[in-house]
């Protein structure tokens, strides 16, 4: 099994390094190739007219490439520049939650969205936190669960799981809807001269939909949301038509 790693934290993250050491001591053939250095909340951005710089990187225990663009052009170099014929993409782990609306703005996940776009099954793990002991449990029940993934009956759409902490566990897992995310946002502004300098920074609120992912990883449990690349509302296509085309 042929298995193309990418993130959003750099080729030189826990999370990636102890998935790809893991994923070969259960036989698979793994190569990263992963941004070099944190790109997070970069969403499904891709550099076009622009150099993007390739590096290969030594001292792993598999292939490993450093790329200077986005989560979504470690993708397209994987597949296109280094080409591999990967059985299953998997993008993480992340180090944080990417539930409901966090999906928009998530390198570690549009990296999965853009593998199934070209066509490849591909999966988006993302744990709350960021100490090894939560990636060491994301990374061993996903493990436990290989199987699953790699038998996924279609390519077209991406796989995203959300891990609680180890601790946190209800010992249960779920399909669930991706909920609403909205933040405490705060910003904080330092002015100078003729610039203003902007941090953006808040605390995920609480979404009241019973059945939405972020409410049920708040029950501690393991949610699993399968994302379509359609991004069509049905619903409101039918409303639009009835007033705003004539028939």
């Amino acid at each position: 099994m042929n298995i193309l790693l990418v993130n959003d934290d750099g080729y030189a993250s826990y999370g990636i390094t102890r998935l790809a050491d893991a994923l070969i001591e259960r036989g698979a053939s793994c190569i990263v190739v992963a941004p070099d250095k944190c790109k997070s909340g970069m969403s499904h951005a891709e550099s076009f007219r622009k150099p993007v710089m390739v590096n290969t990187i030594t001292g792993y225990n598999y292939p490993c490439y450093s790329v200077s663009g986005t989560p979504c052009d470690c993708v397209l170099i994987g597949l296109h520049i280094v080409e591999v014929i990967p059985d299953l993409i998997v993008s993480g782990v992340n180090a944080g939650t990417n539930l409901g609306t966090e999906i928009v703005y998530s390198g570690t996940v549009n990296a999965a969205i853009e593998g199934a776009i070209r066509g490849v099954k591909s999966v988006a793990l993302s744990v709350d936190g960021n100490s090894l002991d939560a990636f060491d449990f994301a990374i061993d029940d996903f493990i436990s669960k290989f199987s699953l993934y790699t038998t996924m009956p279609s390519s077209d759409s991406a796989i995203s799981i959300n891990y609680p902490r180890r601790d946190a566990w209800n010992n249960k897992r779920v399909l669930a809807v991706a909920g609403i995310r909205n933040y405490d946002e705060r910003y904080t502004v330092t002015k100078s001269e003729n610039s203003y300098i902007y941090v953006l920074d808040g605390m995920p609120l609480p979404d009241p939909n019973p059945a939405c992912d972020a409410k049920l990883f708040d029950e501690g449990y393991i949610t699993i949301t399968p994302l379509a690349c359609d991004f069509t509302n049905y619903t409101r296509m039918g409303e639009l038509k009835s007033k705003w085309i004539k028939l």
